[in-house]
């Protein structure tokens, strides 16, 4: 196997560094890197071993069913943005609700538990039209507290 390094310059003294692996039958970037602020290290997965999840995304205005499942041991509390009062999620619970639609096109959901300790939040798309949100004792500061159901139909956590 062969491999090569390819160095473009951006801005400055910024640049971007691209390792190809150059077989035969083969011909795909091994490695990316970069020294800017805030850039992201990629490389090469096996499908279904070692690559990251896709992200999770439903197709914008459908009703979305929300399950809410409290991993943690100490209570977890839910708030909607849009003004209603939070909602207790005690050890164990899967809070359900439905959203979506025509009413809301953005949703926000504030958690937090009893204790202010660090939590992870985890979404993941069970079918088409179903969102659990796993939540998890965090390890690293300052923790998940909030997801973020947008009208181009991608969840985000903040």
């Amino acid at each position: 196997m062969q491999f090569s390094k390819l160095a473009i310059a951006t801005l400055g003294s910024s640049f971007i560094t691209l390792n190809w692996s150059i077989t035969p039958e083969i011909f795909k970037p091994s490695f990316i890197s970069s020294n800017l602020d805030g850039a992201a290290w990629a490389g090469t997965c096996v499908a279904g071993v070692d690559c990251p999840p896709p992200p999770v995304q439903f197709v914008p205005g459908q009703t979305i069913r929300v399950e809410i499942s409290n991993l943690t041991d100490t209570l977890v509390y839910v708030e909607k943005v849009q003004g209603e009062p939070p909602l207790d999620v005690i050890p164990g619970q899967l809070l359900i609700f439905t959203t979506g639609g025509n009413s809301i096109n953005n949703l926000s959901l504030l958690l937090w538990d009893n204790r202010g300790s660090i939590l992870t939040l985890r979404p993941v798309k069970v079918n088409n039209t179903t969102l659990k949100v796993e939540v998890r004792a965090g390890v690293q500061a300052p923790g998940d507290r909030s997801v973020y159901l947008r009208d181009d139909g991608r969840i985000l956590i903040l």
